[in-house]
């Protein structure tokens, strides 16, 4: 018989894992668009793996420094 209690542990293991995943799929998402990760995965975690995603979407892609001198 599945008590009050075991309920709301699976229910916070669940919500856990769920929350983790999704800050993984922001992390990957921020990785393609060239962010970093890892920065992306902790704000994901932080604050919530769906305002992160929004933000990202938000934001150009980042292409890196442009290099101003000629050859380059």
């Amino acid at each position: 018989m599945v008590t009050l209690m075991s309920f709301a542990a699976l229910s916070f293991l669940v919500t856990a894992y769920f929350w983790i995943g999704l800050s993984v799929v922001v992390a990957v998402a921020a990785n393609t668009r060239g962010r970093d990760s890892t920065g992306w995965f902790i704000g994901a975690i932080l604050f919530s793996p769906l305002i992160m995603g929004l933000m990202l979407l938000a934001l150009p892609e980042f292409v890196g420094p442009i290099h101003l001198a000629r050859g380059r």
